[in-house]
């Protein structure tokens, strides 16, 4: 790197410096139309991706010489690393590029600028094996994030029930907004805006691009080298391409309620795809498959004792081969908190995701005798006679070995996140449309049969229903208590504290030593967060 030459070709940076191109916002009109599904899988196919790659990390590059002699490695596994310096090609050409063109045609500085952001893809990867080695393997480490996901998420879920069910007298009056922000406050989300007061909305928007921007720099200040860290252009700019694509990007996306509902959708028809007995869910049902008398009393009692047969099979054979499946291990790190007393390793059962998923679907209070059978099994497990679903026992290596087997592969992963927050290898331009209005109630309506299909007939109408047959409607009346429950994701604002909340606890169990008394933004670097 040459730190003097980078400061010499920058202008002097400040605490408001900010490459996020302004581009005028068209009239409906003038609308470019949106990509075919063709063009947006043939942006991410091999061939246009490696051309991205060469054309704007290395340029100069002979075209004789292959793509792999001229990408260093970064993780570990080419697939995956292919797929990262295609997501910061797409960040370099649009963001950096674009921008520094404007003041030089060297293009030597878009190479420093690579080689940083490389240098801190690889440390970032680096403490991602120190939690896996913790935790014993990567089950430990799924186990560590569906802890974090589930204590989040309870407290999302909880706030906006309250918040949407608390009816105070008049002088008191206070919105779901105001409400959930005092269950469940964050100081990038406050004020809270008020559509009466444009000044609120400002406000909040202000403390919302500080605190991307402390946190992008607390995270350069960690992951950066000391050489770098001394040079103030470049940890400018590259903080400013940290807030104001990456993280800006990615969470205005995601809180978006259509886009979640969206989410939830593909993972339940995902899960639907792979189980043998998935079946299609018909919208009317005009009775014809029901029937009356000892032949249907006949047939469930066949269903039953097929399934019990079934399900007792299962697991014998899981509980025969489960001591071939390899541990956990112990964890070798130290509590944060106590560095003298050491943390043992979450087992699966014990995981915080699921009273989120029984938050989620209100087991609690639809079938409270469900949910303490559920609970008093599962503290047998973990405590009772022979501890079967402590951590390596038998419970455990299953549901960790089980755990395993449904996660995606990352480069798939990597590429399907490109293409969605960069369709066509190129930011969303200002008419893209997102999921809202009828589109998002779209989205939570094909959730809301993807999770009612997964369920069998009789168990929907009687969790989800009123639990009384009927031979006309089908089960609209299933769908509509599914969409009730998948309707604490549907203000954008309140899932933008759960987005926040969840990366800043993502971030500080990657880097522990974030998490100080003054917080994951406290620290050496300041930036005012008026209140």
């Amino acid at each position: 790197m040459a730190p003097s030459r980078t400061t010499a070709l920058l202008p002097q940076p400040s605490s408001n410096t900010s490459i996020k191109p302004t581009r005028a916002t068209p009239s409906p009109a003038l609308r470019a139309p949106q990509p075919t599904q063709a063009q947006l899988l043939a942006a991410l196919s091999p061939a246009a991706t490696s051309a991205l790659i060469r054309r704007t990390l290395h340029p100069t590059a002979s075209k004789d010489t292959p793509l792999s002699a001229l990408l260093k490695p970064l993780t570990g596994d080419k697939d995956v690393d292919f797929e990262i310096y295609a997501l910061l090609a797409v960040v370099m050409r649009e963001f950096v590029v674009k921008w520094y063109g404007n003041i030089t045609g060297d293009p030597g500085f878009v190479g420093e600028i690579g080689e940083l952001v490389e240098g801190v893809v690889r440390k970032g990867w680096g403490r991602l094996g120190e939690r896996k080695r913790e935790n014993g393997g990567w089950g430990g480490v799924v186990v560590e994030i569906g802890g974090v996901v589930g204590e989040v998420g309870r407290g999302h879920v909880d706030a906006y029930r309250t918040a949407h069910t608390t009816h105070l007298p008049s002088p008191f009056v206070a919105s779901p907004r105001n409400i959930y922000h005092a269950l469940h406050p964050h100081p990038a989300l406050s004020p809270v805006p008020d559509p009466t007061d444009p000044a609120s909305i400002e406000l909040q928007s202000a403390n919302d691009a500080a605190y991307r921007e402390l946190l992008a720099r607390r995270l350069l200040h960690t992951l950066l080298p000391p050489t770098e860290r001394d040079n103030p252009a470049l940890m400018a700019l590259v903080g400013s391409i940290l807030a104001d694509l990456v993280i800006e990007k990615a969470v205005e996306r995601a809180c978006e309620s259509g886009v979640i509902w969206e989410g939830i959708a593909k993972v339940v028809e995902g899960v639907a795809a792979r189980g043998k007995s998935a079946r299609r869910v018909d919208r009317g049902d005009d009775g014809s498959t029901r029937k009356g008398g000892w032949q249907a009393t006949f047939w469930m009692v066949i269903q039953f004792a097929f399934l019990a047969f079934t399900a007792v099979r299962a697991l014998v054979i899981a509980v025969a081969t489960s001591s071939s499946l390899p541990r956990r291990g112990v964890r070798l790190s130290k509590s944060t908190t106590s560095p003298t007393t050491a943390t043992g390793p979450t087992p699966v059962l014990g995981m915080k995701m699921w009273s989120f998923l029984a938050r989620q679907v209100e087991l609690e209070e639809r079938m409270p005798w469900a949910y303490g059978a559920l609970a008093l099994g599962q503290w047998v497990m973990l405590y009772g006679p022979g501890r079967v679903g402590a951590v390596d026992g038998v419970v455990d290596r299953l549901l960790t070995h089980f755990l395993l087997g449904l996660l995606p592969p990352a480069a798939p992963t990597l590429r399907a996140l490109r293409g969605l927050l960069f369709p066509l290898n190129a930011p969303s331009p200002p008419g893209a449309p997102m999921p809202v209005g009828e589109e998002a109630a779209r989205m939570r309506r094909r959730a809301a049969e993807g999770v009612v299909g997964l369920v069998p007939r009789w168990m929907g109408g009687v969790y989800f229903g009123s639990g009384k047959a009927k031979v006309k409607g089908g089960r609209e009346e299933e769908f509509e208590g599914v969409e009730r429950m998948l309707g604490v994701w549907g203000d954008a604002w309140m899932n933008r504290c759960f987005v926040y909340s969840l990366l800043e606890a993502g971030v500080v169990g990657l880097l522990p030593e974030l998490a100080g008394g003054k917080g994951i933004v406290g620290g050496a670097d300041v930036v005012e967060i008026a209140v």
